[in-house]
């Protein structure tokens, strides 16, 4: 973590400075503490899919940050796929690793936050204020915890050229016209090709969308009570399925994360849900399908509505205190970190389920079956 010298005040500074990249607000902050006590900082994030990013932070926002206040950037990656969040708890307990770090799932450890409602109050001023789905995540108990950067747009990532040979010359706007599109792209040798195995973002980025549009949701509003059991979610699996055979590529009942990005870019796939990284990939190493691929909105349900999936990105600054004294090694993971991730451990379990649920009924379980088997599953969890 920080050196001695190190105080709250210049960490929240370069937390300003972390949110305010995007847009001129940032100067003001860097030349306000411009004659800062050169000490460091030890900023935390997974590691970017688009890998320019981590390259371009490390060798001109850094030095950049440190040339105007003095303050050297220690830039720790943390490997994409899963492993941040135990990473964050751990440095939690053990008041070491990160000053400042992108907070993923940070329900598991706000009371290490510090508050930092002064500068999401600032900046959300200045950039025209915050939506209230992303309130409900960085404020607890009245107080701003993270202070929000982005969200990772999760969108259908096409092939426009191919559509535009398949006679399709916009995106479909349903989950039916998705799948003709699907079965006329696939019977030209492009399938479509939508995750389903057990990734992070990319599987249920569409599928949960997709359920959400038939009407379907996983509890109820009280969330007391699993309400999977029902003829909409049983439409929703049928159409999954269908899909999957009559419009997909094969494999990729099992694929993870960054299966998708390779299928697409090795020209295996017409269309995938993603973020914008396969286009970033594309236009840096393959020019010529950078200009072709387009991006469409996740298509509308039954009910008339379309979703996505948020995946938001906010920073925090950790609270050095923070911990508990006098526990072991062995006493802080059976007493702190297990039960901290439990809730994570949980989420992503359900996750799992929802996803096996269609997953089941491509590979032969009868659709009411795999559904009962669901909720089942579900009703071990939550009771």
């Amino acid at each position: 973590m920080a050196q001695p010298a190190q105080s709250k005040a210049t960490r929240r500074d370069f937390l300003k400075l972390a949110a305010g990249a995007a847009g001129a607000a940032a100067g003001p902050w860097v030349s306000r503490n411009a004659q800062a006590k050169p000490v460091s900082i030890t900023f935390a994030r997974e590691s970017s899919y688009v890998k320019n990013f981590d390259v371009h932070f490390q060798n001109v926002m850094a030095p950049a940050y440190e040339k105007a206040t003095g303050i050297k950037i220690e830039y720790q990656i943390q490997a994409a796929g899963g492993s941040a969040v135990p990473q964050l708890v751990s440095m939690v307990e053990n008041k070491s690793g990160a000053d400042v770090a992108w907070t993923q799932q940070e329900w598991l450890y706000r009371d290490a936050l510090v508050d930092v409602s002064d500068i999401a109050e600032e900046v959300g001023k200045q950039q025209g204020g915050w939506y209230d789905e992303i309130k409900r995540l960085s404020i607890d108990k009245g107080k701003w915890k993270t202070v929000p950067q982005a969200n990772i747009g999760q969108l259908m990532n096409y092939r426009k050229d191919w559509f535009d040979e398949a006679g399709i010359k916009q995106f479909p706007d349903t989950w039916d016209a998705f799948l003709e599109a699907g079965i006329k792209l696939k019977a030209k040798g492009h399938p479509f090709g939508m995750s389903m195995g057990h990734g992070f973002a990319d599987n249920y980025s569409w599928l949960y969308p997709l359920l959400w549009s038939y009407g379907v949701t996983v509890m109820d509003k009280d969330g007391k009570k699993v309400a999977l059991d029902t003829n909409e979610t049983a439409k929703a699996v049928e159409f999954v399925k269908k899909l999957y055979k009559e419009a997909c590529i094969e494999d990729c009942i099992g694929w993870l994360d960054p299966a998708n990005n390779k299928a697409f870019l090795t020209g295996q796939i017409s269309c995938t849900n993603n973020a914008y990284s396969i286009m970033v990939s594309a236009k840096r190493d393959l020019p010529e399908m950078g200009k072709v691929i387009d991006h469409g909105l996740n298509p509308k349900g039954p009910t008339g509505q379309r979703y996505h999936a948020l995946v938001p990105v906010t920073h925090g600054v950790f609270d050095e205190s923070a911990t508990i004294d006098g526990a072991g090694t062995w006493g802080r993971f059976r007493y702190v970190t297990l039960p901290s991730l439990m809730p994570v451990i949980l989420i992503v379990t359900v996750f799992s389920i929802v996803i096996d649920m269609s997953t089941k009924a491509i590979t032969g379980t009868p659709t009411k079956a795999a559904i009962a088997e669901a909720v089942s599953q579900i009703k071990t969890i939550y009771g």
